[in-house]
């Protein structure tokens, strides 16, 4: 391809004409709709004009200076392209066929790689085209891009080449979140914490965690050096890694004793290619043919799923015979049906399977398996609910295609699409403290169910099977304050892993079944785990209405005759000082508010009344108030806490208070409004200095960047708002490798009030030159407390430039009759946005569509341009995103909410 480009350009410089971009053809949209077109699950949901309208609206949604609008009148349509200032209509017959859709596809993929700003990378419009039409098909058909697909073999294949640890970002630095006990990290004494400064000659100040990983991973017998600081040492430490194979484990695992009686406890991660040989060697070194050993709990639970093979042969290393799982192809009547078979030596011992909403895909295919053949006992909560298969087929360029080849259905031939595996007996975890209820089971919201284009059709949900018990328990851990934004560090080493087991409620409930059961067969272990949950359950009511108790109110289930009549109010109290005061205005920003709900009763008399908040707000979203018992006449209130973050964005959005009474029967509803006031946000000016002489520097002071020295970058910002800013973070990214190596690339500069200034300084080495001749670096300036108002610009440091600098200020922008509520369905948002360098471009987005883009290239006044477009609005609160960039490329952005209010 590059020979040929370079013949072509040979000869247009034969004349005297600027010759056009050479852009080819996109090879990989026909690949992807040939393959759709052959082997998609559902050929009616291949509807190409509908996935011509998902294609234009992801290209736009995703490549800044791209706007497209379809319209269509009868058999035809119009695409109208803006690609920075240029322009396009195409007008042709609406696609019928995959082949059509192509063609339309490439002239668009052309016009706008054709026009396509400097920099830019011509595969993502392809990408971007590709995935708009496959989210039109389902929610897991879609194209892995190189970089993901990567990712995503090395997942499911269950090993790759490296060193063996598991590494996160704590605080900024690099750090090592476990060794992998076995590995070259572990053998050379690596410890949890460490923290890694250095990868072979590069820096990993502000390197990305992909960054990382890639560079520790590698050929097998390769070498890779790191350097770690570790708390008690005075300098740095070399350690030397050979790298290894190293497995992914997908199963861990543990055996409980108590009394001379074991259980075992397996816990499966995902299924990849190694899965049931982890199986196995977990299960043996159990020895689970010995008589002391009382049965298996097998914990599912967050289990994303993965290879349906693995979820076959997991099934049938626990059954002797029955129907594991069918699926179902292109032709509906083609079934293949998986059969266990007899030689396995596991079908007596007693098992129980543990589910949650983030079971998915092979887990509920292990789980519905083990259930309807009657071997297990599974308890937990309702399953996600994804009951189709994908196949993952490989590009030429090193993406892949995910795409939906077949449905599953399990024994019975039901599926479970959008329905879920349901439990024997579902277990649901209660939450009574000062700052956080639930006292009814989680709404499944994110589940299958709620994804855009799912199969729901494919579901069987009247066939479904409700739970044969439904308890709860009363969570007793702490919990966090709700707002902390503390990273809580996951428990990674085998003794923070067996503490946890030690308190989950599930593991421990399934342990004292299998122990105390004392039959060998289904039937009698389920009995066993009804008997034992019925007891537990008053256990546990006995410690929920005691919590209650402690907040006075009465939780205790009374007989009712006739129906409660509920009057309720809402209101909010603001924290001042260290008293409360009612407030009737908008909630300011960086404030502790308590919002209330008072009902009362004047009709029969109700037990175990609650109320539930539904809220576009996610503050407060979700929250129960709990008033318990209430006879004719009496009233009560309760408060829920919460803090609106000093960056909040004005918004104002509907709550609405649902009543339900021990039976789970809604009663009534009330609705409210709340709004909240956002504070001035910050505007940063900033300028960046290179020197190569002054504290810490290594140079000859000429003022040229040149190898061997070692240059400072100082920063200077100020706040040009009349806010105040929160803590700031500046970091200098090394776009060079291992031609620079920074020493310092990440600082802090406290607050800073209207019109103050803060300064600080990078520090890096210059080691070699750049072939191009440029050093490049990213630079960013993070306000964690108003996050829209920091700055990423991209860095060229031209070696020929002498005293470089860089100055530079977010476009801002300026609103007219803004409000946040709407009584109209339409409404008209109109402003200015200031740059003192030029604005180059502005556009919008409503939710995630682009709907509206506009380049000021051409104009002679670009420092203060107007914009104005309509936006529809949907039901209740709508986000509507700004965004314009300056010459630099550097982007400003700015929040709305609108709520439309329909008229009463």
């Amino acid at each position: 391809m590059k020979k040929t480009a370079l013949v072509f350009l040979a000869l247009c410089l034969g004349f005297p004409v600027l010759a056009e971009r050479f852009v080819p053809r996109s090879d990989l949209i026909p690949k992807v709709l040939e393959v759709v077109h052959q082997g998609y699950v559902d050929q009616n949901r291949v509807q190409p004009m509908k996935m011509l309208e998902g294609a234009l609206e992801h290209l736009s949604s995703l490549v800044a200076p791209v706007m497209t609008q379809v319209t269509t009148k009868g058999g035809l349509v119009s695409i109208e392209i803006k690609v920075d200032q240029h322009s396009k209509t195409i007008e042709t017959q609406a696609p019928k066929t995959v082949k059509d859709l192509n063609k339309i596809l490439q002239e668009v993929s052309y016009f706008v790689k054709l026009n396509l700003e400097k920099g830019a990378k011509p595969e993502e419009v392809d990408y971007a085209l590709i995935n708009g039409f496959l989210r039109r098909l389902d929610p897991h058909t879609m194209l892995l891009v190189p970089e993901v697909y990567s990712d995503f073999s090395t997942s499911t294949t269950g090993n790759f080449g490296g060193v063996g640890m598991m590494i996160g970002l704590r605080k900024g630095d690099l750090t090592v979140i476990a060794p992998i006990d076995g590995t070259p990290a572990s053998r050379a004494g690596l410890r949890a914490k460490d923290r890694i400064v250095q990868i072979d000659d590069e820096s990993t100040i502000n390197m990305p965690l992909t960054d990382a990983v890639d560079k520790l991973r590698g050929e097998i017998g390769t070498q890779v050096v790191i350097y770690i600081e570790r708390d008690g040492l005075s300098a740095p430490k070399k350690v030397v890694l050979t790298r290894d194979l190293i497995k992914i484990t997908s199963v861990e695992s543990h055996v409980f004793e108590e009394n001379g009686k074991r259980v075992g406890y397996i816990q499966l991660k995902t299924f990849q290619k190694n899965t049931i040989e982890e199986l196995n060697e977990a299960l043996d070194e159990m020895d689970y043919d010995l008589k002391s050993f009382r049965g298996v709990i097998l914990d599912l639970r967050n289990n994303p799923g993965g290879l349906l093979a693995q979820a076959i042969q997991v099934s049938d290393r626990f059954l002797n015979k029955g129907v594991i799982v069918s699926t179902a192809g292109l032709d509906a009547a083609s079934i293949q049906t998986y059969k266990a078979h007899w030689f396995s030596d596991m079908t007596e011992t007693p098992l129980i399977v543990l589910i949650n909403s983030g079971s998915a895909s092979a887990s509920e295919i292990v789980a519905a398996a083990l259930k309807k053949n009657q071997r297990a006992v599974v308890m937990g909560t309702q399953s996600f609910g994804k009951g189709s298969v994908q196949q993952v087929i490989p590009l030429p360029d090193g993406s892949a295609l995910k795409i939906t080849t077949q449905k599953y259905l399990t024994p019975g031939n039901l599926s479970i699409q959008s329905v879920g595996v349901s439990p024997h007996i579902e277990v649901d975890p209660y939450y009574v403290s000062e700052d956080f209820v639930r006292v009814t089971p989680q709404a499944a919201d994110g589940n299958e169910d709620s994804l855009e284009e799912n199969f729901k059709e494919w579901g069987d949900k009247d066939q479904a099977e409700a739970p044969e018990q439904r308890a709860y328990y009363l969570y007793q851990e702490e919990l966090k304050k709700l707002g902390t934004e503390e990273e809580e560090e996951p428990a990674e080493t085998k003794e923070a892993k067996l503490e946890q087991l030690k308190k989950d409620f599930l593991v421990q409930s399934s342990l004292q079944i299998l122990l105390k059961n004392e039959k060998n067969d289904f039937a009698g272990l389920l009995k066993e785990g009804h008997r034992y949950m019925t007891q537990e359950e008053k256990e546990q009511e006995k410690k929920l209405t005691a919590k209650f108790g402690e907040f006075k109110t009465d939780w205790s289930v009374v007989e009712t005759k006739g129906a409660p009549k509920l009057e309720a109010l809402s209101w909010v109290e603001l924290k001042k000082g260290e008293a409360w005061e009612k407030w009737a205005g908008p909630v300011p920003a960086k404030s502790q508010v308590r919002l209330y709900l008072s009902v009362k009763n004047q009709g029969a008399a109700v037990s175990r009344l609650i109320a539930t908040s539904k809220s576009k707000n996610p503050v407060f979203d979700n929250r129960q108030f709990a008033f318990g018992s209430l006879k004719s006449g009496e009233s009560k209130s309760w408060f829920v806490p919460a803090e609106i973050g000093e960056g909040a964005i004005s918004r104002n959005d509907k709550v609405v208070f649902e009543f339900t009474d021990a039976s789970e029967k809604e009663l009534a509803s009330y609705h409210s409004a709340l709004a909240i006031a956002e504070n001035i946000p910050p505007t940063f000016a900033y300028r960046l200095s290179f020197k190569d002489q002054g504290p810490d520097t290594k140079g000859n002071g000429n003022g040229l960047a040149e190898p061997g020295e070692t240059l400072a970058v100082e920063v200077e910002v100020t706040n040009q708002s009349t806010g105040t800013s929160g803590p700031l973070t500046l970091l200098l990214k090394n776009g060079e490798g291992e031609r620079v190596f920074l020493k310092k690339g990440r600082l802090s500069l406290p607050a800073l009030k209207s019109g103050e200034s803060g300064k600080a300084s990078f520090l890096l080495e210059y080691k070699s030159k750049p072939l191009d001749g440029n050093l490049d670096f990213s630079f960013d300036l993070l306000d964690g407390t108003y996050p829209l108002a920091s700055v990423n610009e991209k860095l060229k440091l031209s070696l020929d430039a002498k005293d470089y600098q860089v100055s530079n200020q977010l476009p801002s922008f300026t609103l007219e009759n803004f409000s946040n509520t709407s009584g109209q369905k339409k409404v008209r948002i109109k402003g200015q946005v200031s740059d003192l360098d030029g604005v180059k471009d502005v556009y919008a987005y409503v939710e995630n569509k682009k709907v509206y883009y506009q380049n000021f290239m051409d104009l002679k006044e670009q420092k203060k341009v107007e914009f104005s477009f309509e936006v529809d609005l949907g039901e209740d609160n709508n986000r509507v995103i700004l965004l314009s960039r300056d010459q630099a490329n550097v982007a400003g952005q700015k929040t709305l909410y609108i709520r439309y209010e329909a008229a009463k």
